[in-house]
């Protein structure tokens, strides 16, 4: 796998400069260079360039891995819903893809900017779910956000073929600060909103205000928000900006308008491709991808759904 250098965060600041200055951007680039030649453009001795070849090795072909290895490294982020981390085994999964699906106003955007806000801050426990209660909002779903089903899409990266990432979440060191990239055709993150979520919890100040710490995305389609998620800029972005957390609201909204019944296999092709990308960056930056997907029934779908579907559908898989 020809692995961006941007990802891989072991390399000495030094190192980093040094091959961007002679424009080596890829693992490939530089282990296909012999020593000596590596040691003339980057000014290294030869045991740091040994040390750089073994380093990129490791990234672009990762060892093999058991699945209690895998699950012994796995990372889980609480969601401060008790009854949700239970059946989730612990909550968000890092380096995974997992689907919040249901119905329309049943909560999943709020519980999206929810675990947004848990993200921006390194808590050892997050502190309870805002009650219904405290909450003024109006136009919002349940502010549980329990109706909303969660569960680990089936196409969670679990093997190491996703491509081999750093060992720690962006963001989560004492010194840096971590963003949220929130996507979303509908406007489905409120800054507002978040802002009077995070006032009436027991969370801690946050470390910027918030609309510094949220990069928001629009696409305008499917096409488009592929291309976005498959940008070296976006990646690079990504890293350099510490994001902890991706969120992907409203995907269903994006295909319903570029498909029809007509295009289910294009349809299916292009999340296909999304699935693999949002794989690739989760496992990549071993961080949490979050899509929210619509679910109905056909007791309660409305004609203008009947064209689309007639039965209870999971975007990348059975949702819980």
């Amino acid at each position: 796998m020809n692995v961006p250098l941007t990802r891989i965060r072991e390399i000495e600041e030094g190192t980093r400069r040094g091959m961007e200055r002679v424009g080596l951007e890829k693992s490939r680039e530089v282990l296909v260079k012999g020593p000596l030649s590596l040691m003339a453009q980057l000014s290294l001795p030869l045991h740091r360039v040994s040390s750089l070849h073994s380093l990129l090795s490791l990234h672009s072909c990762p060892l093999p891995s058991t699945a209690r290895e895998e699950e012994e490294r796995e990372g889980r982020r609480g969601t401060g819903m008790e009854g949700m981390d239970r059946r989730m085994g612990g909550g968000v999964g890092e380096g995974h893809i997992t689907e919040i699906a249901g119905p329309s106003l049943s909560g999943k955007s709020q519980l999206c900017m929810w675990l947004s806000l848990l993200s921006l801050l390194p808590l050892p426990s997050p502190p309870p779910f805002p009650s219904p209660s405290s909450s003024t909002s109006t136009g919002a779903g349940p502010s549980t956000g329990s109706s909303a089903g969660a569960g680990s899409s089936t196409g969670s990266s679990t093997g190491s073929s996703a491509g081999a990432g750093p060992s720690s979440v962006p963001g989560s060191s004492a010194g840096g600060v971590r963003r949220v990239m929130y996507i979303s055709q509908e406007g489905g993150c409120s800054v507002s909103r978040m802002n009077q979520m995070h006032s009436l919890s027991s969370l801690p100040p946050l470390p910027l205000p918030l609309s510094d710490l949220l990069l928001l995305h629009s696409p305008s389609s499917c096409p488009d928000l592929l291309s976005f998620l498959q940008s070296g800029e976006t990646e690079e972005r990504m890293v350099r900006e510490r994001v902890g957390m991706v969120v992907v609201d409203g995907l269903f909204a994006m295909t319903k308008h570029d498909y029809d019944n007509k295009s289910m296999a294009a349809r299916q092709m292009e999340l296909g491709r999304i699935a693999a990308q949002l794989k690739y960056l989760a496992h990549g930056l071993r961080i949490p991808v979050l899509v929210t997907n619509f679910l109905w029934s056909p007791s309660s779908s409305s004609s203008s759904l009947s064209s689309t579907s007639s039965s209870s559908s999971s975007m990348f898989g059975t949702a819980a």
